[in-house]
C-alpha cells in the first residue's frame, strides 16, 4: 500500500479522515499503524465513532526484497 484513508464515520452523521502515503509500497502492518498513528490526534471524534474504514487510495506489489528486511529488523 502506498496511499491510505482512515474514515471515522460519526453518530452526528459527519465523517472524520486522516490519511497517510509512504515512499515505497508496504505491507507490513507495524509500519502502516505507525504512520497512522502520527495523525491520529487530527482525527476529531465529534460525540463519538460508530464505524472505521481503511480505504486503500493506492497500492502496489511488495517486492519479496523488502518483506525480508522487515524481518531482518526483528518485525
Amino acid at each position: 500500500m502506498r496511499a491510505a484513508t482512515l474514515l471515522a464515520f460519526r453518530i452526528d452523521g459527519k465523517t472524520a479522515h486522516i490519511s497517510i502515503t509512504s515512499n515505497h509500497p508496504s505491507a507490513n502492518p507495524k509500519h502502516l499503524l505507525q504512520l497512522f498513528s502520527i495523525r491520529i490526534q487530527h482525527l476529531e471524534p465529534g460525540p463519538g465513532i460508530e464505524l472505521f474504514a481503511l480505504q486503500a487510495a493506492r497500492v502496489e506489489p511488495v517486492a519479496s526484497m523488502q518483506e525480508g528486511i522487515w524481518r531482518s529488523n526483528g518485525d
